[in-house]
């Protein structure tokens, strides 16, 4: 089991992500195209990508890297409801068998390894996606990307970083061998890259100081909101999933379309929403969104590009994002400000992360994400013909 990090633990790492993409981006890239054979990149047509928790959420940030880099579905699932509501129906018949990525750092969250054993028995190719090569994943998969990293502590934000990583080299090998990209634009992807760790540098000086003096002025608040649309569902998830780890209060991410259906009807009175908008295919409803966000009077705090007005003349505050990046690639910048915050307001109440596994948090028979009863095959989910 990783360490659990010190205070401030998950605000060095925000830190520390934009000098791992610039080493560790090259080195993913590499071994991703050793990996995915050109065989099997013209053979799938269609992607999975499963996990649990952040592993989950990196796959819904990267599912915009596929569908618009290699032009081809790609489905971000939690493990459990691919493993066992997806792959008993998984149609997988040559010559176009699916892809099935599963993500997890440890490679043993049990439902992710039993995803990919399912999905390898209905016919599918299989990639682990770990930090750990000896894992129980690794050695279910056809294929494995090692995507290990110094500073692994928990709560996970350089490995989130790296996953995420892994998976938008995935979509860009398929794009490639498939043609569905040029070699320019292969080249510009990469450049792209490189572009968001500069972004991501100015960005986290930027808004140090803000975020420490927000979270201050909303310490003793219970309740986070985190909204995003498309490839930043997966940014306010993880935003979301910080809060609950860090501070261990109720915080939720939601689709920014979704938001308007159900958390605006909340009683609650100044409910602190942060709304990750940049320019891109959700952005004009984000706008609009935003508007029924002051009207209902949240405490709005935007992360938004760096002199946007429409959203940011509505906003309590503003975490600007100091550069611009294609949509498909913004989630690679637009989480900073927000892992900053669950850091700084775990620092500020004095919050040991994860409670500190102690007391009714420990977990005395062992941890119940990895030793819990894993299915070998479909047949043991009782399923008829």
């Amino acid at each position: 089991m990783s360490r659990t990090g010190k205070p401030g633990h998950i605000r060095e790492q925000v830190f520390s992500r934009p000098e791992l993409m610039r080493e560790f981006t090259p080195k993913f890239d590499r071994q991703v195209r050793e990996v995915l054979d050109h065989r099997t990149s013209l053979d799938v047509d269609r992607v999975y990508g499963f996990g649990c928790g952040d592993s989950h959420n990196a796959c819904v940030t990267t599912q915009m890297g596929f569908q618009a880099w290699a032009r081809i579905p790609m489905e971000p699932l939690t493990a459990l409801q691919f493993a066992r509501y997806t792959t008993p129906w998984l149609q997988t018949r040559r010559p176009h068998p699916a892809l099935a990525i599963g993500v997890s750092v440890s490679g043993e969250v049990a439902r992710t390894v039993e995803g990919i054993l399912l999905a390898r028995e209905a016919g599918a190719y299989t990639v682990g996606i770990t930090c750990h090569s000896e894992s129980r994943l690794v050695r279910a998969a056809h294929m494995a990307v090692d995507v290990s990293t110094p500073g692994m502590d928990i709560p996970r934000i350089r490995t989130y970083l790296a996953t995420q990583i892994a998976l938008y080299m995935v979509a860009l090998r398929l794009a490639e061998v498939r043609q569905a990209i040029g070699y320019r634009e292969g080249r510009q992807i990469r450049r792209d890259f490189e572009a968001a760790a500069d972004i991501a540098d100015a960005t986290n000086e930027a808004v140090s100081e803000t975020v420490g003096q927000l979270a201050e002025e909303l310490r003793n608040r219970e309740h986070f909101i985190f909204v995003g649309g498309g490839p930043n569902l997966g940014s306010a998830m993880f935003g979301a999933a910080k809060i609950l780890e860090a501070v261990g209060r109720h915080a939720q991410g939601q689709d920014t379309e979704e938001w308007v259906h159900l958390q605006r009807f909340v009683r609650e009175d100044r409910t602190p929403t942060f709304l990750l908008a940049p320019p891109g295919l959700s952005y004009r409803r984000a706008v609009e969104v935003a508007r029924v966000m002051r009207h209902i009077n949240c405490f709005l705090v935007a992360v938004v590009e760096e002199g946007e007005e429409e959203i940011s003349q509505m906003a309590d505050v503003v975490l600007p994002v100091k550069g611009r990046l294609p949509e498909a690639l913004t989630p690679l910048v637009y989480s900073n400000a927000v892992e900053m915050f669950s850091s700084d307001l775990a620092a500020t109440v004095r919050e040991p992360y994860f409670r500190g596994f102690e007391g009714r948090w420990a977990s005395p028979d062992g941890d119940p994400i990895w030793f819990n009863e894993l299915l070998q095959s479909r047949q043991a989910l009782g399923l008829s013909d």
